[in-house]
């Protein structure tokens, strides 16, 4: 074998060894990352786990209609960020299950819920005409045991809520929040430490 062919094949050889040790440093990397941003995500298995040990609260009469007559014994707050790979949701249940990327979650106390849920129950918490979309990234879950008794999501970019169970004094037409309602959920942010605290009312 001649000595050009030689030289040659050793090159292409360790263009070979190059290109196949960056695909797999590549591939490395990219196993890294996505366990880093999964990590940031809540589980199932936490998510159940922190509802099972979360402390029970009684309906009643101050926190106005519907919520007053609902059977619940527990609400959980959660914040979550958009689908990376499609588009925003417009709920934090999808298909009958949890989406994927639920970054924190709280209980409301009595006083909580009692403070929030009668604001949300006002009619003075609405009256604007909201936004065409709806990306919420905040929700309350009304539980009975593990069984969801009613959704609320939240986004104060569009101004406006979805609650599976309707709320009687919320405008069928203009069901946006007003400055009322607005900062009766910028507040409660504040107290359970969610992004809506940064925002304003109007």
């Amino acid at each position: 074998m001649r000595v050009l062919d030689k030289k040659i094949i050793l090159i292409i050889t360790l263009l070979f060894s190059f290109f196949n040790s960056c695909e797999k440093k590549i591939e490395k990397t990219k196993e890294v990352s996505k366990k880093t941003i999964d990590s940031k995500f809540l589980t199932n298995e936490k998510i159940f786990s922190f509802l099972e040990k979360s402390p029970k609260i009684n309906p009643n009469s101050k926190m106005g209609k519907p919520f007053e007559s609902l059977n619940f014994e527990k609400v959980i707050a959660y914040e979550y960020q958009d689908s990376p790979n499609s588009d925003p949701y417009s709920s934090i249940i999808t298909d009958e299950k949890f989406i994927p990327t639920i970054t924190k979650q709280m209980y409301l106390t009595q006083t909580q819920a009692e403070n929030l849920l009668s604001k949300l129950s006002n009619s003075k918490s609405y009256g604007i005409q909201p936004s065409i979309c709806f990306y919420p990234h905040m929700s309350l879950i009304f539980f009975n045991r593990k069984k969801i008794v009613n959704v609320i999501d939240i986004c104060l970019d569009c101004n406006q809520l979805s609650s599976n169970v309707n709320i009687d004094n919320q405008s069928k037409e203009f069901n946006g929040f007003s400055k009322y309602g607005r900062k009766a959920i910028i507040d409660f942010s504040k107290e359970i430490n969610f992004k809506y605290k940064d925002y304003n009312t109007f």
